[in-house]
């Protein structure tokens, strides 16, 4: 018996139809995380609840804090590893109930139980990496690791070409980073803007990570004065309506239907399909994880911190593509396991979906003409030009704008568009 106030869901005066219909505790904890397929996560938690009681490393009788909870909690994940010694359970698995425990600890958190754990137990592996003699950058790369962040290679070579722009002097010893030394880095970018060198919204781009940089600095005491990126550079961030024609969409598949000695080629089809299909952002489809996939539905779930949860209905080819790369280079792995991997099996970064489009764009028309944005930007602009008669309001809950204005952006870029389009016939 779980102590009671450790009791996955809560008690209640409402009654049983309505306790029945609506999620409480833990699984309202996840849903409204964004968690899908929570029952396999709170078996998995019940799990660790039956080895703890079974080990007598909790007591079924009292209630429990914090602390007491963090050594059994320990105990069983150093029993998951030796069973994964023992060949008795798959590194997957060992990964899924972690993860699930580590849910379960932000939950307890919610409710004024802090079990005394440095790191989550489920961490990215810090990688190995010239930190250029600056301290507090390894210092910060290992926060975004155990903190789970998305994108930390990328993260971290966008930082390390801004801190090469800084004397070694300084690098070495970051206190003495003055708001002077941030002007010059500006100038820099400024300078290659009027070079042409750089585009305007990647130099914001790149002043945005220093900005997230900064603020793990002042929040450490290495600094103590906020930075705010220059509103030259925001106004110069200018919003695109890229598109790509047809007849260069269906050569960009057929440039990777062709390419069969790939290794990776059913899933790099997969992954352009679906932004071609979906218009949803290359982030989402690193965050996608197998039980995502609905097969039978043949609908998905999307998640970005942008848009929260999504589902997306499939049209009946995309899903077919899906299923069959599921099951032939995805299959034996767990369903929190990425959908998408790298050769070393770890989950692929927006770094890596651009290395995609690189490579077929050269291959296929040697320049850069289709991109993960072009095709969302495609994909919206044509979902409002349908004529089956889309609501507004539907195309941006299905692209996961937040806003109705993001959209409307589109809706009159394409007047402009349409309207350019018939002068020819009209003069």
């Amino acid at each position: 018996m779980i102590p009671s106030n450790l009791l996955l869901k809560e008690s209640n005066n409402s009654s049983k139809r309505d306790v029945e219909n609506k999620p409480t505790g833990f699984k309202l904890f996840l849903t409204e995380s964004g968690v899908r397929r929570t029952a396999i996560i709170e078996n998995n938690v019940l799990l660790f609840f039956v080895y703890s009681l079974s080990h007598q490393l909790i007591n079924d009788h009292e209630n429990i804090n914090g602390p007491q909870l963090a050594q059994p909690i320990l105990t069983y994940k150093q029993h998951l590893e030796d069973l994964l010694k023992e060949g008795k359970i798959l590194p997957s698995e060992r990964q899924q109930y972690l993860y699930s425990l580590d849910f379960y600890i932000r939950y307890l958190r919610t409710k004024n139980i802090y079990v005394p754990l440095d790191n989550y137990l489920l961490n990215q592996e810090v990688p190995h990496f010239d930190d250029l003699g600056c301290a507090p950058l390894r210092e910060y790369i290992e926060e975004l690791c155990r903190l789970n962040k998305l994108c930390v290679t990328t993260e971290l070579r966008n930082i390390k070409s801004i801190l090469k722009l800084l004397d070694p002097e300084i690098r070495q010893n970051i206190r003495l980073l003055t708001q002077t030394h941030l002007t010059d880095i500006e100038n820099h970018f400024l300078k290659r803007i009027d070079e042409e060198t750089i585009l305007s919204r990647s130099a914001y781009y790149q002043l945005n990570v220093l900005r997230r940089f900064l603020r793990f600095l002042k929040r450490n005491q290495y600094i103590y004065f906020d930075y705010v990126i220059p509103e030259q550079f925001d106004s110069t961030v200018v919003r695109e309506n890229s598109f790509v024609t047809n007849e260069d969409r269906m050569s960009f598949l057929n440039g990777i239907l062709q390419d069969q000695y790939s290794p990776f080629q059913k899933r790099d089809l997969c992954v352009v399909l679906l932004i071609m299909f979906t218009g949803c952002r290359p982030i989402e489809i690193c965050t996608l994880r197998i039980q995502d996939v609905l097969k039978t539905e043949s609908r998905i779930y999307l998640y970005s911190l942008k848009s929260s949860q999504r589902s997306i209905q499939l049209e009946k080819e995309v899903m077919l593509i899906l299923r069959s790369y599921i099951n032939k280079q995805r299959n034996g792995a767990s369903l929190i396991d990425p959908l998408f991997v790298t050769g070393r099996g770890m989950r692929i970064e927006t770094k890596h979906i651009s290395s995609i489009f690189n490579k077929y764009n050269r291959k296929i028309f040697g320049m850069s003409k289709v991109s993960a944005r072009a095709l969302r930007h495609t994909f919206i602009t044509s979902a409002l030009d349908d004529h089956s008669g889309n609501e507004l309001t539907e195309v941006s809950r299905s692209v996961g704008h937040s806003d109705l204005r993001s959209t409307m952006h589109y809706y009159y870029r394409n007047i402009k568009r349409l309207v350019s389009n018939a002068l020819p016939y009209l003069t």
